[in-house]
């Protein structure tokens, strides 16, 4: 061999080695059990539903006071 091939034969040989060792590196173990769901985020009762809740209630109210004074 040359002295100039024996720098590219090296080259290619750690090359060939960054490739490949990316696929040993990378590798995941398989299986394993599910992960558990996630907890709920929806809350029975937000702000959102009180406030309708409490303008309904007071709508109610004035209706039913306006029909006391007729």
């Amino acid at each position: 061999m040359k002295k100039g091939s024996n720098k590219y034969f090296i080259i290619t040989i750690m090359i060939f080695m960054m490739v490949f060792s990316v696929y040993v590196v990378s590798a995941q173990p398989g299986g394993g059990p599910p992960p558990p769901p996630p907890p709920p985020t929806a809350v029975p009762f937000g702000g959102l539903e009180l406030l309708l809740a409490a303008g309904a209630a007071l709508g109610i109210k004035k209706f039913v006071d306006s029909r006391k004074k007729d």
